[in-house]
């Protein structure tokens, strides 16, 4: 367990450096959907999905949480289609978000400790949707809580 101190210093650089708002693409590790999401799949032996944050506010302590979308290579229901999500896919091939079940994350999923490596990681590939998607995530999220189209 990564002391105190370790943990207020990674927040501090956390809230400083890393942009983990709304429209920004992550990859989510396994262990971590596992452990936080009710009913997934425990058999998997997949490395991860790509994640895709829907957080509006900061971060101000430890306990606080990023909302994220999972990835998955089928649509289902109301989602959103991103391209070039992944490395080594074709630039055309789609990943969906879909809006039903986000995932709750800690600032601490991020941190690389002593202890322990990141469950989320930077998506390199892609940081962030395009303009067109970010558009087409605000009308979903809209849709979704009621505000129609």
């Amino acid at each position: 367990m990564a002391n105190g101190h370790e943990l207020e210093r990674w927040l501090r650089l956390f809230c400083y450096a890393d942009n983990y708002h709304f429209g920004t693409l992550w990859m989510l590790k396994e262990t971590l959907l596992k452990r936080e999401c009710p009913g997934y799949d425990r058999g998997s032996t997949r490395l991860g999905h790509p994640g895709l944050s829907i957080n509006r506010s900061s971060v101000l302590s430890l306990k606080d949480t990023i909302r994220m979308l999972i990835g998955i290579s089928l649509p289902y229901g109301r989602s959103l289609a991103v391209t070039g999500v992944r490395k080594n896919s074709p630039p055309e091939k789609k990943t969906f978000f879909n809006v039903m079940r986000p995932v709750a994350v800690c600032p601490r999923n991020f941190f690389h400790l002593s202890t322990a490596a990141a469950e989320i990681e930077r998506n390199d590939v892609k940081p962030r949707l395009d303009d067109k998607e970010y558009a087409e995530l605000e009308a979903l999220l809209h849709h979704r809580k009621g505000g129609g189209r």
